[in-house]
């Protein structure tokens, strides 16, 4: 997977942020402390606080319901997010995310993009630059380690949340095949109840039986 955009955020959701986020204080560093990436950053975070922390919450059981987001990076778990905001003049110059942060990279888009100009999120995919500025409420996963930068904004504000994921499976080769696994079993209806010998002919049962296999394999390594 290099890619997978979709809608995470309902319209519910989605305003519950906008209302946390009034009053927020916002900080140069609030999270990039380092030297690697201090030179790159020209945003703004937001500070630690409870309202910070109900909107990682708000994000975190979205992604829990995320099953494209499960089966694509099997998930083993995520970083705290950044919130941030990058008015005009600023963005965040190229650079690649630490790889400590995880396998998987995503950014939850907050503001609508007919709201402000420049800050698109660029990646380089293939030797050609691409740019995303996501409808409010999209979230975009991709993989940690690809060049990407976020353009400097000419006009408005932009917000969005970004976070990291760990990923249970490590080989790409294996999570497409467990990936493909998960959306058969899902063509699949669920035909056992207490009946443990009718078990033994479910294919759904025995395709779940399987993955787990796979992922228990990798486990414990």
């Amino acid at each position: 997977m290099e890619l997978y955009a979709r809608p995470l955020l309902t319209e519910t959701e989605l305003n519950a942020i906008w209302q946390l986020l009034e009053g927020a204080t916002w900080e140069r560093h609030a999270s990039v402390s380092n030297v690697y990436l201090d030179a790159y950053q020209k945003n703004s975070e937001m500070a630690e606080c409870e309202n910070k922390r109900e909107i990682y919450r708000i994000v975190m059981d979205a992604i829990g319901s995320d099953d494209g987001f499960r089966d694509r990076v099997f998930p083993k778990q995520s970083t705290y997010a950044i919130v941030s905001k990058t008015e005009v003049g600023q963005g965040f110059k190229t650079h690649h995310d630490l790889p400590a942060n995880g396998d998987f990279s995503t950014t939850v888009f907050l503001s609508d993009p007919a709201t402000y100009e420049g800050g698109q999120l660029a990646m380089l995919l293939g030797g050609e630059e691409r740019l995303f500025a996501l409808p409010a409420g999209h979230a975009l996963t991709y993989n940690t380690g690809i060049t990407h930068c976020v353009k400097e904004v000419t006009q408005g504000t932009r917000y969005a949340i970004v976070f990291w994921t760990t990923s249970l499976i490590k080989d790409l080769r294996w999570r497409e095949i467990l990936g493909d696994l998960r959306r058969a079993k899902g063509l699949l209806p669920l035909t056992h109840g207490y009946d443990l010998a009718a078990t033994e002919n479910d294919p759904r049962f025995l395709l779940q039986g399987l993955e787990n296999k796979i992922v228990r394999y990798f486990i414990n390594g």
